[in-house]
């Protein structure tokens, strides 16, 4: 009778152990279910941030475009100014008012 006793109570405590592995196993799965969810959250942030960097290098860069043909622009308009000023000088010196001042 005892050793059935022994027996019943074996079984019992394999099938608690079994439930308990079991119970182990599944708040082991919830607790690497929350850590991808982290990990996933995470990422969905970085890309985000990304986005948010890209957007504004994009922006940069296009204000940056102007900015430099705003720049070559002004530097083809003073390269005439200065060849404008030099015509204008060739001629006051060969204008007949000079001329006839020289003499």
């Amino acid at each position: 009778m005892v050793l059935i006793i022994i027996i019943a109570l074996s079984i019992v405590i394999w099938q608690q152990n079994t439930t308990i592995q079991q119970i182990q196993t599944e708040l082991s799965a919830e607790h690497d279910m929350s850590a991808v969810e982290k990990r996933l959250s995470d990422t969905e942030s970085s890309i985000v941030d990304l986005q948010t960097q890209t957007a504004a290098l994009q922006t940069y860069t296009n204000s940056k475009s102007k900015t430099d043909s705003i720049e070559q622009k002004l530097s083809t308009l003073s390269m005439q100014v200065q060849q404008n000023t030099n015509d204008i000088r060739t001629i006051n010196l060969y204008s007949p008012h000079n001329i006839g001042s020289e003499k």
